[in-house]
């Protein structure tokens, strides 16, 4: 015990530990009342304000509109770097991005993206790994696993052949650990895409692939593999969800209904439309279960054709926005999925991103859910040699509506020659990340960040008072336990970890902006305060 009455060096501390400490005078005591400002959970953070009342650890948010985007970072240098996709890890707050290094015989490589703060660029941990001197690539797309908390990437070989891999990151540094690669499919195939998802406390996660036969009519393929924590892959359930011609797939997860949802351009059946299925991964109770099983194509666009086929998941409003575009502009649309038996999606009304035509390129129209705002954020471009651009849709019930002001600059005034196939939300810094291939030059691709709010928090550096004894509401007279108390409304903790106090009013064990720490868990529900 220092001279603060904090523990040093303590590795664990048992139920009976604690009692000596607080009947050694340790904790249990330092506490002082106050007049409540607003109202507090039990076992939260308080600050105290200049006019001596306490207020809960709070954050806000003002909305950007158009976005602002900033923080650009060089890839890979002044190689050549093509089909870009990116995946977000929540445990470890950083961003990878997979692309295909067309100044190095196009090998697949994987590059660590850091947002630090926030307040800067975006960093780069090192150089991009090479995933193997063996496997070249063309296109390609990563996902995040968040039953094994490992990223799993899958792309069309330079053999034309589909493979896949799972791999895992540091918390810090560029240390990325490799599995294995696996050649999942014999046949020529083109456009992979993935999605992983897994509500059913198993421990392993499902991942779903899907692509389309370049030979035999092009039909759209599914694949499932189960990923185990080891990174390990097991290959289940495979068919097709479409016999007939596809082009412009791609793959979303609804983890409120435990639904994957494709969606695709049907060629010939369905006259060219934007068309979409539901999938279940059935009997999900091992590895060796799993199973497939989808449901009736439903039509997505009212009319045309369709191209550019991609979605977005909505946490807020549960809902799959699927974005297309149709007789020369981008429109999108909010599903609704329904599960049990069903296995069905149904559609509100059309919406248009923009009143003006757009081209029809390649991986020109991306989209991701930014949980800071609760918006759509969606990047798309115009015409031919144009700067990429993006703005925010808002869902309300089965609609969606786009703000009329856009960011015009998201490609640092580069035209771009096509977007990165998928786009991730960072929630540590509040911002979307993205990339691009420039349009000029040695096609350099770029990583950039966008912002739809600025987020600011009620807690400084030196008013964090300590924690909640009890709820209390507006007026209350608070109990609020300060240096040296012992807290036992927690859950979780990781005895003899540090605590700092987060912006939104959380704990945790990593240092949020500013650096405040909160205290000293010493059980599971217990937390030393430091106050």
């Amino acid at each position: 015990v220092d001279n603060n009455r904090q523990l040093k060096n303590i590795a664990s501390v048992d139920a009976t530990t604690v009692t000596a400490l607080g009947n050694a005078g340790i904790g249990g005591g330092s506490s002082f009342d106050a007049t409540m400002s607003g109202s507090v959970a039990d076992g939260k953070p308080l600050i105290l304000k200049t006019d001596g009342t306490l207020e809960a650890v709070a954050q806000s948010v003002s909305a950007l509109d158009p976005p602002q985007d900033s923080g650009h970072v060089n890839i890979n240098g002044n190689s050549s770097s093509y089909s870009h996709s990116i995946a977000f890890h929540p445990v470890h707050k950083r961003s990878v991005i997979i692309f295909r290094d067309g100044s190095d015989s196009n090998r697949v490589k994987l590059a660590i993206i850091d947002g630090g703060d926030g307040s800067g660029a975006l960093t780069m941990s090192g150089s991009p790994t090479t995933v193997s001197n063996s496997y070249a690539a063309y296109e390609v797309d990563i996902a995040y696993d968040p039953i094994t908390e490992n990223f799993v990437c899958v792309w069309r070989g330079t053999d034309n052949q589909g493979r896949l891999l799972v791999f895992s990151i540091a918390s810090s540094g560029s240390t990325i650990t490799l599995g294995s690669v696996m050649t999942f499919s014999g046949d020529a195939i083109l456009e992979p895409k993935i999605a992983c998802g897994n509500t059913s406390g198993n421990s392993f996660g499902n991942a779903v692939v899907v692509y389309k036969k370049s030979s035999s009519g092009e039909p759209g393929e599914i694949r499932l593999f189960n990923i185990e924590a080891n990174k390990n892959v097991v290959a289940r359930t495979s068919g097709s969800f479409n016999t007939n011609a596809t082009e412009y797939l791609d793959i979303g997860y609804d983890p409120d209904t435990d639904r994957f949802l494709v969606v695709y351009r049907d060629e010939n059946n369905n006259s060219g439309y934007a068309t979409c299925k539901v999938v279940q991964v059935a009997n999900n109770t091992g590895v060796s279960n799993s199973t497939l099983t989808l449901g009736a194509s439903t039509n997505i666009g009212s009319s045309d054709v369709s191209k550019m086929n991609t979605l977005a998941y909505d946490t807020a409003a549960n809902k799959m926005v699927v974005f297309y575009w149709s007789g020369s502009r981008n429109y999108a649309r909010v599903g609704t999925i329904t599960g049990g038996s069903t296995n069905s999606i149904s559609f509100g009304s059309e919406a248009q991103i923009s009143s003006t035509n757009a081209v029809d390129g390649t991986n020109l129209l991306v989209a991701t859910f930014d949980t800071t705002t609760n918006k759509i954020v969606v990047f798309y471009k115009l015409s031919n040699n144009a700067l990429a651009k993006a703005k925010t849709g808002t869902v309300s019930g089965t609609s969606i509506s786009f703000s009329s002001n856009e960011d015009d600059d998201a490609s640092v005034s580069t035209g771009i020659s096509r977007l990165s196939v998928s786009v991730a939300y960072d929630t540590s810094i509040n911002a979307t990340i993205y990339s691009f291939t420039e349009n000029t030059g040695n096609d350099n691709a770029i990583a950039g960040k966008l912002k739809t709010g600025n987020v600011t928090t009620n807690l400084t550096s030196s008013n964090y008072i300590g924690i909640a004894d009890a709820a209390y509401t507006n007026g209350q007279t608070a109990t609020v336990q300060t240096l040296g108390a012992i807290d036992d409304a927690q859950s979780s903790l990781t005895i003899g970890s540090k605590y700092y106090v987060q912006g939104d009013g959380t704990i945790g064990t990593s240092a949020s902006n500013p650096s405040v720490e909160a205290g000293l868990a010493v059980s599971a529900t217990k937390l030393l305060v430091k106050g």
